[in-house]
């Protein structure tokens, strides 16, 4: 076959600047198109087309402005092209974060490379405080103390006082205005200007018995009654409690007088103890309040030999039993006892002074306030 000539309708399309090795083919549309020669034979596109090896750059890479770029530049595209930049974000070098609210603490800031930024609340910061808004105005959030304002209106009492419209249920104690929490049966009462817990004034026991009589309190403590004095007597104080007295005295015998005892007792229990009466006396009459049982001695170690005897028992007969008198008063004899012929005695202790020693026996089975009045005839005092 001989030359083939070959007309263009076009000049001759231009090769890529800095190409060499190029080779000129018409394509199946009779376009003419330029192909760069590799020593292995295969030949890629100029204008187009996809690589599906390796891209070997032994020169420069020229970018769609021509430019063949700096050291550093990177190839970035322009949408429409390729073109050489500086960098590759713009210039950027590192990114932070930074906060004015003082509860919070930026950890591993700034970065300047591959990381994670933290945000961390502060620590050290003042006690008793609480994230919110500024108090009474708007504004950031920030720590600051509770106020009231700061307190819904919901349905609870307030610690410094309101008005309570339902129930109040407790489960615990209840302190008054001392600090105290009272004691079983107390209850609580208004002072004017606080609550006090005192005892229950409506378990007072009236222990008065005849029109006249007075109430005392005893050494018990507790309510004791001191019967009415004869005609003539005053009101004077013997061992520390109230009692009647003539009014005049002297070295020897006076008018009749009244003295008491009053004891809480356990059911069917004895107490002793010793009542102020005289160092000779002569004794009228006996008054209890309850079921009981008096014996008076002229020595305690009288009384105390004597405390086991029981009513059915005999007195002593061996020996001396000092015993005074033994009277028992219940619902069958009354309350009241008249002794006739009258019981004389004496303090025979080794310095007399008055005070005769008796056993009180409680004879009902419940606990008891008992109260004695004797009427007495002072003969010595």
């Amino acid at each position: 076959m001989g030359n083939i000539p070959i007309e263009f309708s076009n000049t001759t399309p231009a090769a890529p600047p800095g190409s060499t090795n190029v080779i000129w083919q018409t394509d199946s549309s009779g376009n003419l198109s330029a192909y760069i020669s590799s020593p292995s034979g295969v030949y890629l596109p100029l204008t187009g087309g996809t690589l599906s090896g390796n891209l070997t750059l032994d020169a420069e890479l020229i970018d769609s402005l021509g430019s063949p770029g700096t050291s550093g530049q990177v190839l970035s595209s322009t949408g429409t092209g390729v073109e050489w930049i500086t960098g590759g974000g713009g210039g950027l070098t590192s990114v932070g974060l930074s906060t004015t609210a003082t509860w919070l603490t930026v950890g591993s800031s700034p970065l300047t490379s591959n990381g994670t930024i933290t945000l961390n609340p502060t620590t050290g910061l003042t006690a008793n405080e609480f994230l919110a808004t500024p108090n009474g105005s708007s504004g950031a959030v920030g720590l600051r103390a509770i106020v009231a304002a700061d307190i819904p209106s919901l349905p609870y009492l307030h610690l410094t006082g309101g008005t309570l419209t339902g129930n109040l249920t407790l489960d615990s104690t209840l302190t008054d205005g001392s600090a105290s929490v009272g004691t079983s049966g107390q209850v609580l009462s208004s002072t004017g200007s606080a609550t006090q817990w005192i005892n229950n004034p409506a378990g007072f026991t009236n222990p008065m018995t005849t029109a006249g009589d007075l109430i005392y309190e005893d050494s018990t403590p507790a309510p004791a009654r001191l019967g009415i004095g004869t005609s003539g007597y005053v009101l004077t104080v013997v061992s520390g409690l109230p009692a009647w007295a003539p009014a005049s005295g002297g070295g020897g015998g006076g008018s009749r007088t009244t003295a008491s005892i009053s004891q809480s007792i356990d059911a069917n229990a004895i107490y002793q103890g010793t009542v102020s009466l005289a160092k000779t006396f002569a004794v009228l009459i006996v008054d209890v309040n309850v079921p009981s049982r008096l014996r008076l001695y002229a020595t305690s170690g009288a009384r105390d030999n004597d405390a086991s005897r029981t009513p059915q028992q005999p007195l002593f007969s061996s020996s001396q039993n000092e015993c005074i008198c033994d009277v028992i008063l219940n619902s069958t004899t009354g309350l009241t006892w008249v002794l006739a012929p009258t019981a004389y005695g004496s303090d025979c202790s080794g310095s007399p002074t008055g005070n005769i020693a008796y056993n009180l026996t409680n004879l009902t089975n419940t606990t008891q306030t008992v109260t004695v009045t004797l009427t007495y005839l002072p003969l010595e005092t």
